[in-house]
């Protein structure tokens, strides 16, 4: 695998492992409601770092 990628792939998963820990501890306080700001947060998180795992994974494949 070339570095480029490896390294798009680390930082997606990072950012994924980053906005799960957010969200337990989101959990760990309290009730979170749906649409607030930290649910956005966190689910913004996920998202992108998905993304750019996917992003990592293509490019190495390719």
């Amino acid at each position: 695998m070339e570095t480029v990628p490896l390294v798009i792939t680390i930082i997606g998963a990072l950012v994924v492992v980053a906005g799960f820990v957010y969200a337990f501890n989101l959990r760990k306080r309290g009730r979170v409601q749906v649409g607030s700001r930290p649910f956005l947060t966190m689910t913004i998180m996920i998202g992108l770092g998905t993304g750019i795992l996917v992003a990592g994974v293509g490019a190495a494949l390719s």
